[in-house]
């Protein structure tokens, strides 16, 4: 686990950084900051807290402090021809806000920020209105800039506009517990495509089988088969949205020994079989997924 260190001044109320890069392979990590991305033209896998779940197009999220996170692409997606990712990260901390959110008028932005400590995936009918205001806020030293935040803010604080990610059990924990479980988890993320085994990781943390198996499902909410179950099927979604592997060759390249019981997982996971999720994205995405790799 990467602890960060956001180099924000004290008179900054937010910092704005914009990148173009091949592909997205940050290490985890976590900050004392909130943060604010905005990834425009990638997909494949974003992990916040204990939520795993596939990105694609302009996805935007909101992190709240000391919440591990990562982006990351698939080795397929690294390996295509595509255009350089446009991504824009905004920091900030509620230092800057205080005389707002004690006010009436800020009450739904500090619900916000609340909020963002389980992490919130932000639907796609608000995100056309985001790169406007962050290219006003550009000018970080300027009131326009710093309207343009607020405008922000007060967009993405409408709560029927998002999702929040993590579950209760998972910001909870001690100090302790807390570096306890992000090793864990980050094992857990390097090693699920394996035949990964629960002794495997309580080896890791120095921890019998049967206290790592409670200790894991009280601090997490998601009891050890679960949420490997959950990290592959987010990979799998990446992997039929834009790959066109065949279904069972996907269910043994993440992990799975057994189709039959692939298919039951992801259907008990998202609703729907593969090969159902695979045709609703492609009607959705398929002319934006067959330009990105042509």
């Amino acid at each position: 686990m990467i602890f960060d260190k956001v180099p924000l001044a004290e008179h900054q109320p937010y910092m704005i950084r914009n990148f173009e890069i091949p592909y997205v392979d940050y290490p985890l990590h976590q900050h004392d900051a909130y943060e604010l991305t905005f990834t425009q033209n990638s997909y494949g896998t974003r992990l916040i807290g204990n939520s795993i779940d596939p990105f694609h197009e302009n996805d935007l999220a909101l992190i709240g402090p000391n919440l591990p996170h990562q982006w990351q692409n698939d080795e397929a997606y690294i390996n295509s021809k595509h255009e350089k990712i446009l991504l824009t990260v905004v920091h900030f901390t509620a230092n800057s806000l205080e005389p707002i959110l004690e006010q009436p008028a800020g009450q739904k932005i500090k619900k916000l920020l609340v909020d963002s400590q389980k992490g919130i995936e932000f639907e796609a009918h608000i995100v056309d209105q985001i790169p406007v205001l962050l290219r006003k806020m550009k000018s970080v030293d300027t009131m326009e800039g710093y309207l343009a935040f607020l405008q922000l803010l007060h967009l993405l604080a409408d709560e029927q506009h998002y999702r929040q990610l993590c579950t209760a059990a998972f910001i909870s924990g001690n100090e302790r517990n807390d570096h306890r479980v992000k090793t864990a988890y980050r094992y857990i993320h390097e090693n699920f495509k394996t035949e990964i085994h629960l002794n495997d990781v309580a080896d890791h943390l120095c921890m019998s089988a049967s206290a790592f198996a409670h200790f894991f499902k009280k601090n997490t909410g998601f009891t050890f088969s679960s949420f490997i179950n959950e990290s592959r099927i987010a990979v799998a979604c990446e992997m039929l949205q834009y790959g066109e592997q065949s279904i069972s060759s996907i269910c043994y390249e993440i992990g799975f020994q057994n189709l039959s019981y692939f298919n039951r997982v992801f259907k008990n996971i998202k609703g729907m079989s593969p090969q159902e999720f695979r045709q609703t994205f492609r009607k959705k995405y398929a002319p934006k997924a067959i330009r990105q790799n042509d």
